[in-house]
């Protein structure tokens, strides 16, 4: 797995300049293993859904997606199927695990 880190230059960033691109560079660094990619992917307040129920933020995001990555399994794109709010945004729920892709 590749170490998280704060650099906004990141080519994840760069390559997510709307929503369907987001998801993409999401899906494609989870896919990878690239924690630094998928940290520089959130805004500070963005919540992670590690399971249905739970949103975990900040610090506790960031151990969320290293445990997430860590267990081996892929991730796919799939239509929305929620949104979760944090303040004054929104994410739509757009990926989701299949460990049958590992």
């Amino acid at each position: 797995m590749t170490p998280p880190h704060d650099d906004a230059a990141h080519p994840a960033h760069a390559a997510a300049s709307t929503p369907a691109l987001l998801n993409e560079a999401y899906v494609a660094a989870f896919n990878a293993r690239d924690l630094g990619a998928l940290e520089v992917l959130y805004e500070p307040p963005a919540v992670l859904v590690p399971v249905p129920g739970s949103s975990v933020t900040g610090p506790a995001r960031a151990a969320a997606s290293t445990h997430l990555v860590g267990m081996g399994v892929s991730m796919e794109l799939i239509e929305p199927t929620g949104v979760v709010n944090t303040g004054d945004a929104g994410r739509a729920l757009t990926a989701a695990y299949d460990d049958s892709l590992a």
